[in-house]
């Protein structure tokens, strides 16, 4: 079932895979759901591409040209605009070693090759649903931070008020100096 176009047509996935018809294949079927595609036939031209653009969720097969999947994941997570995007390998290296080194290196998931279009499908919407509710989370906690970094102010702006007018502040430490908060 192909999900409707204005649910998903935000997100980029790039693909880096040096096997052309598993390439052209993960990029068709991903077109059809209505994802942006974003192509490479290795590790460095992917990492180009994606830091000109940064995509939702990377998509790389292990052996590669050039520069593995591996070593491409190691750079990804080493760049500041691109180390919280999920990785997901694509690969027919299907022994717990490998599985185990790519969730080492920060990769989210690993699909072995051959796989099913549903499958492949639903991995890619999981993490990029998971990925986004993590943003959504942290701007909700920068939000939280900002509000209560604003209470603090107006508590010193009350208490430095109330000395002005000879009164008891009526917060005893907003904020110390060894940066803990006061039940205040």
């Amino acid at each position: 079932m192909v999900q409707e176009e204005h649910e998903i047509d935000r997100y980029t996935i790039a693909i880096a895979d040096d096997d052309e018809l598993c390439l052209v294949f993960l990029r068709k079927m991903l077109e059809e759901y209505g994802y942006n595609v974003v192509t490479a036939e290795n590790g460095k031209e992917i990492i180009e591409k994606a830091i000109k653009i940064p995509p939702d969720l990377f998509l790389l097969d292990i052996t590669m040209s050039d520069m593995d999947g591996f070593e491409t994941c190691k750079v990804l997570k080493s760049i500041e605009d691109l180390e919280a995007i999920p990785v997901i390998f694509v690969s027919s290296l299907s022994e717990p070693f490998s599985k185990l080194k790519g969730f080492e290196l920060g990769a989210v998931d690993y699909i072995d090759k051959p796989f099913t279009i549903e499958e492949a499908v639903s991995r890619v919407r999981t993490h990029l649903s998971l990925s986004s509710k993590i943003k959504e989370l942290e701007k909700m906690n920068a939000a939280m931070i900002n509000r209560e970094m604003r209470v603090i102010e107006l508590k010193k702006e009350v208490n430095s008020l109330s000395e002005k007018l000879n009164t008891n502040p009526p917060y005893d430490v907003v904020w110390s100096d060894d940066t803990t908060l006061d039940n205040g």
